[in-house]
């Protein structure tokens, strides 16, 4: 049986991936949103999903929407099939230092649809 070229450079590899693993800095996260001035939370069906519309969610836009320089961040809910509750979506201006103010009226964005 005839060794083809992927197999040889696989063979030819091997010796690399038997090296000592480097270890790697462990990375913390935490959760900041409402001390950044981010409180909203996204929604789309239930929360069994029994339905395939209900499994898509919602998405994020970060634009420079008033011009200052500074990325603000729009925010798309989803929907219940239900229409219990009215969902909407969400514009927060970037204040600076990590901090966000939420401007949705004032634009004149809050679709619920």
């Amino acid at each position: 049986m005839k060794m083809g070229r992927l197999s040889l450079l696989l063979v030819l590899s091997l010796p690399a991936c038997r090296e000592p693993a480097v270890p790697q800095a462990v990375q913390a996260f935490a959760e900041v949103a409402r001390q950044a001035g981010l409180d909203w939370q996204h929604r789309s069906g239930s929360p069994e999903k029994w339905h395939i519309l209900e499994a898509k969610g919602g998405g994020a836009a970060f634009l420079d929407y008033d011009g200052d320089g500074r990325l603000d961040i729009y925010l798309v809910n989803g929907s219940t099939l239900e229409g219990e509750e009215t969902l909407r979506d969400a514009l927060y201006r970037n204040t600076g230092n990590g901090r966000f103010t939420e401007v949705t009226a004032q634009a004149g964005l809050g679709d619920t649809s």
